[in-house]
């Protein structure tokens, strides 16, 4: 037996066999309308994008953000000191394995070999957090030239020191100085660098601690191989 239409409309009929919607329908066409008839449907990320307009969307949120970064003049200073401050702690960090024969034959100290690196690893660790704590709460460029000032005390202290002992103890304030300035870089890094340009200022401060990281044994050993 035939069945009618029992006076449905068109679009009742398309809506009752599964097929897409009639030109005078608004319901819109579905994935499988699109695999039906062949038509493919056009995703977001398939969209032709403007030139320009991931920069422009990425230079809106930076001044959506609030935040006002440097850059031209002051922005190539802030990068000359951070990466010096980076270069000369790093460099101290390694320069000691290879003048540690030389420091232990002027000082006679072959009992104090471990605490010359240890003095200074222990309070750079040590100083970390408290340094984190106090960038959070002072002003940040009078905490970052403290720490580098108080970097530069403990290594005059070394420069000058009498004895063994006292070579340690300069050591262990190098390395509270050297606390504060790693913790500052990446702090300074975050408030004055936009956050897509972050990852490269990191890895150029990365950089420049490996590279000190090498010449540090080389510089170290120079004492000892002079004739002097």
């Amino acid at each position: 037996m035939r069945l009618g239409t029992g006076g449905l409309q068109p679009t009742e009929l398309y809506a009752i066999n599964g097929t897409e919607a009639s030109p005078h329908s608004t319901r819109p066409p579905t994935h499988a309308d699109s695999v039906l008839h062949g038509t493919p449907q056009r995703n977001a990320s398939q969209e032709p994008k403007l030139p320009g307009t991931e920069d422009e969307r990425r230079k809106e949120e930076d001044e959506d953000s609030g935040e006002r970064y440097i850059s031209g003049y002051p922005l190539a200073l802030l990068c000359i000191g951070i990466v010096a401050a980076v270069f000369v702690v790093a460099l101290s960090n390694t320069i000691i394995s290879t003048a540690i024969p030389t420091i232990t034959s002027e000082f006679n100290s072959y009992s104090d070999i471990g605490w010359y690196n240890s003095g200074e690893a222990i309070t750079g660790t040590a100083f970390q957090l408290p340094f984190g704590r106090a960038y959070a709460l002072l002003n940040l460029k009078w905490t970052f030239v403290s720490s580098v000032f108080v970097y530069i005390l403990g290594s005059l202290i070394c420069a000058v020191a009498p004895t063994s002992t006292v070579l340690i103890v300069g050591r262990a304030v190098s390395g509270v100085g050297g606390a504060g300035v790693f913790s500052g870089v990446f702090i300074i890094i975050a408030r004055n660098i936009p956050l897509r340009k972050r990852a490269l200022y990191a890895g150029l401060t990365g950089a420049t601690f490996a590279i000190a990281a090498v010449l540090g044994p080389v510089i170290g050993q120079l004492p000892g191989a002079s004739p002097l």
